[in-house]
């Protein structure tokens, strides 16, 4: 065998091989905007339901909930095209709780090719009203 056939072999074999690899890596990236997605659906939760157990009324945690939610999804860098916030609040009383749902329709693809579509993610996070927190009405 000749060194020329060695350096076209080693061609073939990269040829050959680039798109599995290509198509590895869009699978890596899709996989890790995924999971950062749900990691910043939950943190979104998580700390609307914190802000909204240190709330006095139900009506203002609710409100307190869905801005603390839409802010801190923006600021996380959470680009939704749509995004829900549901806050249930019938257990908000001293020693209950309040609990947050976020959903958030985001497009995952980002530009990168084979990754586009749309994808609903939610996270819903409960908090434990402070027994001596005074709430009214």
């Amino acid at each position: 065998m000749t060194r020329h056939d060695d350096e076209g072999s080693a061609v073939l074999e990269v040829v050959l091989l680039a798109p599995v690899l290509i198509l590895i890596l869009a699978a890596v990236v899709g996989g890790a905007r995924v999971t950062l997605a749900h990691q910043r659906v939950d943190a979104a939760a998580a700390q609307a339901a914190r802000a909204a157990s240190s709330a006095t009324s139900a009506s203002a945690a609710a409100a307190l909930a869905r801005s603390t939610a839409r802010s801190a999804a923006s600021s996380g860098g959470l680009d939704c095209t749509s995004m829900a916030v549901t806050v249930d609040v019938s257990s908000f009383h001293p020693g209950g709780s309040v609990t947050v749902r976020v959903s958030c329709a985001a497009d995952l693809g980002a530009g990168v090719p084979g990754l586009s579509g749309r994808r609903t993610i939610s996270g819903s996070r409960s908090e434990v009203i402070d027994t001596y927190t005074q709430v009214t009405g």
